[in-house]
């Protein structure tokens, strides 16, 4: 897969963020809403990774509690516009 593939893997998960209005999503979730296009895992980290070099997605997190814990991820609120500027790095540094 190259960059741009990458990138345009990115971008449909940012497009998936958008069009549900997440302030925070699981693994899990995008895994399952977007399993047309992440048939395997390791592709949709790619694209996390991406995101989160975009400052769209802070740092991975685990939920606490009985059973096995879950990933999740909170979204930048500026990526859930429409405009072009999501990073910021107060908002960087409060996910990080």
């Amino acid at each position: 897969m190259g960059a741009a593939d990458g990138d345009q893997d990115a971008l449909a998960v940012l497009a998936f963020l958008r069009r549900h209005r997440l302030a925070e999503v699981k693994r899990s979730e995008l895994q399952k809403g977007m399993e047309g296009r992440f048939r395997r895992v390791d592709r949709l980290l790619e694209a996390i990774k991406l995101l989160q070099d975009w400052h769209i997605l802070g740092r991975a997190r685990k939920t606490s509690g009985s059973g096995r814990p879950s990933i999740f991820y909170l979204v930048n609120p500026k990526a859930l516009s429409t405009s072009t500027e999501v990073g910021g790095a107060a908002w960087c540094q409060a996910v990080a």
